[in-house]
C-alpha cells in the first residue's frame, strides 16, 4: 500500500506533472507546497487542453507537451470516479508513467496512521461528527434509495455541486448507490478502512460510515490519525469539503433543504445516543 514515504521516494529527482485541475488537483496542489514541493512541478494537465492557459499560477499544458519531458512522473489527482478514465487516456497518449494519489492524500496531510485497522463503534464516530451536514445528506439520499423519501438524490446532488460540476456529482450518487447495492448483496466489507483523527472526527469514508450507522452494525475498521495535524489539514481540505453548515447555509437558498437536514441531524443525533447509551444533559 502506498504510503507518503514511498511517494516521496517514487518522486526523487522527478519532475512533477498534476493531471486534474478539479478540486482533488487544487487539494494535492496545496499538499505538494505544504512539503515544500512547488518547484517540483513542470505544469498542470487534463484530457483536453486547446491551448495553454494558467491555473492556480501554474501553467496547463497538454498531454503531448508532457510526453516530452524527461524524467517526469504525473500524478493523476483525480477522485475515483475519473480514475480509470484518466489512465486509459494517458496510456492511449503513451504516458505510462503515472501514480494515482487520491489515495495517499490523507497520509500526505495528516502523516501515517498511527493506529490501523482497528473497530471503532459506528454510533459513536457519528455522534462525534454531528456538527455539519455530511451524514445528514448521505442518510436522506439512502432513505430515498429505499423508497422513504423523494428528495434524498437531489439535496445529495444539490451539496456535491458545491464543490464539483453537476456531471461529478451525478457520478459520485451512482458509485453510491452501487455502494448500497454491493452492501446489500454482499455485506459489510471490513477490508474497507475508514479514515478519522484521534478525538474521532470523520475524515474519508462517510459514505461507509453513514451506509454502517443505517444498517445498524456495531462497528466498522479504522485507521487513526495524528489529531495534532487537525487544523493543518482541515485547512487544506477545506470547510467545503465538511459539508460546513456555515457554509451550506451561506449557499443553499432553499431554507427548506436546511431544515431537512436540521431535521435529519435530529433524528441521527437520538439514535445515536441510544445505541451508545451516552448521557445527556
Amino acid at each position: 500500500m502506498i504510503n507518503k514515504d514511498i511517494f516521496l521516494k517514487t518522486i526523487v529527482e522527478k519532475t512533477i506533472v498534476i493531471y486534474g485541475t478539479g478540486y482533488v488537483g487544487r487539494t494535492f496542489l496545496k499538499v505538494l507546497r505544504n512539503n515544500h514541493l512547488e518547484k517540483r512541478i513542470a505544469c498542470f494537465t487534463q484530457t483536453t487542453v486547446d491551448e495553454d492557459f494558467v491555473f492556480e499560477r501554474i501553467k496547463v499544458k497538454p498531454i503531448e507537451y508532457v510526453k516530452k519531458l524527461k524524467n517526469v512522473i504525473v500524478c493523476v489527482a483525480v477522485h475515483e470516479i475519473y480514475k480509470d478514465e484518466v489512465i486509459r487516456n494517458l496510456e492511449k497518449n503513451e504516458v505510462y508513467n503515472y501514480m494515482w494519489v487520491y489515495p495517499i492524500m490523507h497520509s500526505l496531510i495528516f502523516g501515517d496512521p498511527i493506529k490501523k485497522n482497528i473497530a471503532i463503534s459506528v454510533a459513536e464516530i457519528a455522534h462525534i461528527n454531528l456538527n455539519d451536514y455530511r451524514i445528514a445528506t448521505r442518510y436522506l439520499a439512502i432513505d430515498n434509495y429505499y423508497g422513504k423519501n423523494s428528495i434524498g438524490y437531489s439535496i445529495y446532488l444539490k451539496l456535491m455541486e458545491l464543490q464539483v460540476p453537476h456531471e461529478s456529482a451525478m457520478k459520485r450518487l451512482s458509485k453510491f448507490i452501487n455502494l448500497i447495492n454491493k452492501w446489500d448483496e454482499y455485506g459489510y466489507d471490513s477490508t474497507k478502512s475508514i479514515a478519522v483523527l484521534e478525538g474521532g472526527y470523520l475524515i474519508d469514508g462517510t459514505h461507509r460510515l453513514t451506509l454502517g450507522l443505517y444498517k445498524g452494525l456495531q462497528k466498522m475498521t479504522c485507521d487513526v490519525y495524528n489529531t495534532n495535524l487537525y487544523n493543518e489539514g482541515l485547512g487544506l481540505l477545506g470547510n467545503d469539503a465538511a459539508m460546513d453548515k456555515k457554509f451550506i447555509g451561506q449557499r443553499i437558498e432553499d431554507k427548506e433543504i436546511i431544515k431537512k437536514l436540521d431535521e435529519t441531524l435530529n433524528l441521527i443525533q437520538i439514535m445515536c445516543e441510544n445505541r451508545c447509551n451516552f448521557i445527556v444533559g
